[in-house]
């Protein structure tokens, strides 16, 4: 009895420690992916345990269909209140690209590195600048900007509020090249490779953690 209430203790803990382990596999050099992952894998591995000792403490004298179904109740209930808690969404994990190419002036109006293409007022680019916040707080050295499109001056010094001083903010110097190539979808994340000058653009739900992998390996 007093290991299934130290089993579910335990779950639970997990579930409220849920953001701060990520952060923690972060800051400890994992790459983004598994420590997005590290989580819900603990959160599966003490449910698993805590369904063995409830198993053992309360259902074994049950018949064995109701055992199985009773089992299956906790093993439901319990990831459906981890995932309900903190929810997948569906591109958390998403690394889906394109090649973009750029020529004449339009290849000297983006930097080399990672750039978020943002919109004044949109909440989804909001969401994605603590990310990059994130990003450059681990990772200083590499190059991050956000480019504003239509000059709003109250949304550009607003994103510098939000951004870390490593982040460069500016409005977007072709507004017209880069509605073209985003489609006017906004966030959208363009990687320029320093060297080759190889261009790659993700939109919010392509840029998920295994495309901040992808960017620390280039």
């Amino acid at each position: 009895m007093a290991r299934t209430i130290v089993t579910l203790l335990a779950f639970v803990l997990l579930i409220i420690l849920h953001g701060y382990i990520e952060k923690g596999a972060q800051t400890l050099g994992l790459s983004f992916t598994f420590s997005k992952m590290l989580p819900y894998l603990l959160q599966g591995i003490v449910l698993i345990v805590l369904l063995v000792e409830v198993y053992r403490t309360f259902l074994m004298q049950l018949p064995l269909v109701l055992r199985r179904l009773l089992g299956l109740i906790v093993l439901i209930g319990g990831g459906g209140i981890a995932f309900a808690m903190h929810p997948i969404y569906e591109g958390d994990f998403k690394h889906e690209y394109r090649p973009v190419f750029f020529s004449g002036k339009s290849s000297q109006q983006l930097h080399d590195g990672l750039t978020m293409i943002a919109l004044p007022g949109c909440p989804y680019c909001y969401e994605r600048v603590e990310d990059l916040n994130r990003f450059v707080e681990l990772y200083p050295a590499e190059a991050v900007y956000i480019q504003v499109v239509n000059e709003d001056s109250l949304a550009l010094k607003e994103y510098r509020e939000r951004a870390e001083d490593q982040i460069v903010v500016s409005f977007a110097k072709n507004q017209e090249t880069l509605t073209s190539i985003t489609g006017k979808r906004y966030p959208s994340f363009i990687y320029i490779e320093p060297e080759t000058k190889k261009g790659m653009l993700w939109n919010n739900n392509g840029f998920g953690v295994a495309a901040m992998d992808f960017v620390l390996d280039q």
